[in-house]
């Protein structure tokens, strides 16, 4: 993504010294091995990676999944230990619950499925983390057999871990 969409697009974003291996892309196939290989060497085990839904006409959502794909693929590629899970961040207000069982599908075809050695497995299934509920006061998300499923955020949103 150009460095001024997300890095200096507005006051509270911008950015007075350039990153060392630049402003920072998933996209990026050499900087995803160089945050993974800093991240075991400081002894992290595994990341839990944004995911907005699947692909559709927002540009920002798009940029943002095809980031995700990029990071399984080249996390796959180094073969290693690292392991990494999709969070579904609270990306659309009207998901409800055959919104939530298809994004499921999504994830599970395309990066549990795929990238099945690199993905992160939690008390048996591949982890699939649901951050702030859209809705404060809703039930948390549907269970799926697919996944252990926690919910991740903040109070007052249906939680199992506070971040």
């Amino acid at each position: 993504m150009p460095a001024d969409l997300h890095w200096n697009s507005n006051s509270c974003t911008v950015t007075r010294d350039r990153p060392v291996l630049g402003y920072y892309s998933s996209l990026n196939d050499s900087v995803v091995r160089w945050q993974v290989s800093e991240a075991e060497a400081a002894g992290l085990s595994f990341f839990i990676v944004s995911w907005w839904g699947p692909l559709g006409s927002n540009r920002d959502d798009n940029e943002i999944n095809l980031a995700a794909l990029n990071f399984f693929s080249v996390l796959a590629s180094m073969h290693t230990r690292f392991k990494a899970a999709i969070m579904i961040d609270a990306y659309n207000d009207s998901l409800g619950y055959s919104g939530y069982l298809y994004d499921y599908e999504c994830v599970y075809r395309n990066y549990v499925v795929p990238y099945n050695s690199s993905y992160l497995y939690f008390e048996g299934k591949p982890l699939l983390v649901v951050f702030n509920t859209p809705d404060p006061m809703s039930l948390h998300p549907p269970l799926t057999n697919l996944f252990t499923l926690e919910t991740v955020g903040n109070i007052p949103n249906p939680v199992d871990w506070l971040l």
